[in-house]
């Protein structure tokens, strides 16, 4: 009897720090930015030990592919990492821009050079922003997030703090690393719950199998938040919403 009582009162304690911790809603309005051209790009010929063996500049497609029904079970599967802090982040609309890359100053200056080098993001990032007009969509009701084809370099998403902007390539690819010569792979999902952690003020950390994890060519975003990183979104959340 005692037994059952006590697993009574667990859940029951259970139940309560649930409602305590109500779940925080961030609205989001996804832009879908729409691209079909070719454009000049730095294509690299590998060996079987990932070796570069030669390098030529080459027209190669830039296409969006990216739909309303991509976007949304990204957000499910985005949610379902945020879930362990109890914040969620709604979409209240998802639209088409159409864009094109003629104001792109030199593609070739966009092959990866030195990710380390924080100009050399930031003029990465600059020069994503001349393909969309970004402001028109300047608002406060809530977080800008961009889809594009993908990032003419070997990052795979960024975010723009200034503007509450996220880039994020429309596909999960191979990135090349001429720096290191080798591939990694873009994970869509981890980076883009990885640059929401920034939205909420988080920074990078160092620990193994974080979500906030500065990664390397070896090592990914992990899922995991830890309580501290919980309590700091929770309290940035709390901040914007006027909770």
């Amino acid at each position: 009897m005692n037994k059952i009582l006590s697993i009574i009162i667990l859940c029951f304690l259970s139940i309560n720090t649930t409602v305590a911790e109500e779940v925080l809603t961030f609205p989001i309005y996804v832009h879908i930015v729409e691209i079909n051209e070719n454009i000049k790009q730095t294509q690299y010929e590998v060996d079987s030990n990932d070796k570069i063996t030669s390098s030529s500049i080459k027209m190669v497609p830039y296409k969006t592919s990216v739909t309303k029904e991509i976007v949304k079970k990204d957000f499910v599967k985005l949610n379902k990492i945020w879930s362990q802090a109890n914040i969620r982040f709604h979409i209240r609309d998802i639209n088409f821009t159409k864009a094109e890359t003629k104001n792109f100053r030199n593609y070739e200056e966009l092959s990866f050079k030195n990710y380390n080098n924080i100009n050399y993001i930031n003029t990465s990032l600059e020069y994503h922003l001349e393909i969309i007009d970004h402001k028109k969509y300047d608002n406060i009701n809530g977080i800008n997030v961009y889809y594009i084809p993908k990032m003419l370099t070997s990052i795979c998403g960024a975010y723009y703090s200034n503007d509450s902007v996220i880039f994020l390539g429309s596909k999960e690819e191979k990135l090349f690393d001429p720096n290191v010569k080798m591939y990694w792979k873009c994970r869509r999902i981890k980076t883009l719950a990885h640059e929401f952690g920034h939205v909420v003020q988080l920074d990078h950390s160092n620990i193994p199998g974080n979500l906030m994890m500065s990664t390397t060519i070896d090592e990914e975003f992990g899922k995991n938040l830890t309580k501290e990183q919980i309590t700091e979104a929770r309290k940035f959340m709390k901040k914007v919403l006027g909770l």
